[in-house]
């Protein structure tokens, strides 16, 4: 007889607990011709797709998707990024291209966002196409 009220019990707790994860999806599956569109608009200034970068003020973001934060030798990064602690994926970068300061606080990058998440899901799109 308790078995029903365990039951109802575990159930209205998955439910609950899936629908608390339902901000924590991954970004959308963007479009990286539009990425590359959006890089070249908002990033291309400060940052380049090539393999190398020309000078030691632009860095390169070819293969950043799965490399560590702050460790491309030919850059010279801030404390702040240096000390991140994290490698590079679709999800971080999302996240940091919406609101940088709350991904890695203190890091000198002025960049304010990107609010719009279809923008972001194309730009994450193209900086993974980057190989």
């Amino acid at each position: 007889m308790i078995r029903r009220p365990i039951l109802f019990a575990v159930a209205m707790a998955v439910t609950a607990l899936s629908q608390s994860n339902v901000g924590a999806q991954a970004p959308a599956v963007g479009d990286p011709a539009k990425g590359q569109d959006i890089f070249n608009e908002n990033c291309s200034t400060c940052h380049t797709a090539a393999a190398t970068s020309a000078d030691s003020t632009t860095l390169s973001l070819f293969g950043v998707v799965g490399r560590k934060a702050g460790s491309n030798a030919d850059f010279s990064y801030s404390p702040a990024m240096q000390g991140a602690g994290f490698v590079w994926t679709p999800e971080k970068l999302n996240a940091y291209i919406a609101n940088p300061p709350a991904v890695v606080p203190n890091n000198i990058m002025y960049f304010p966002g990107l609010p719009d998440a279809g923008q972001r899901a194309d730009l994450v799109a193209y900086l993974a196409s980057l190989k």
